[in-house]
């Protein structure tokens, strides 16, 4: 992720930019928590998908 985020000139070291990371990731959460209300994923998907999620979220603390 932070090659990423480098080659666009920030960095997630940068405590702003990290929390509007993880606000991001908590809203791609609540999208996909609704999906699964909505029934428009299936409970393996949107446990595959989350936990994706949650390994993208320790990335600044990994830094």
């Amino acid at each position: 992720m932070e090659a990423h985020f480098l080659a666009r000139g920030s960095t997630l070291t940068d405590g702003p930019t990290a929390d509007a990371y993880r606000t991001t990731l908590d809203a791609v959460q609540l999208m996909l928590d609704g999906s699964l209300a909505e029934h428009l994923l299936g409970e393996d998907q949107h446990q595959h998908l989350s936990g994706m999620l949650l390994g993208m979220r320790d990335a600044p603390d990994e830094l």
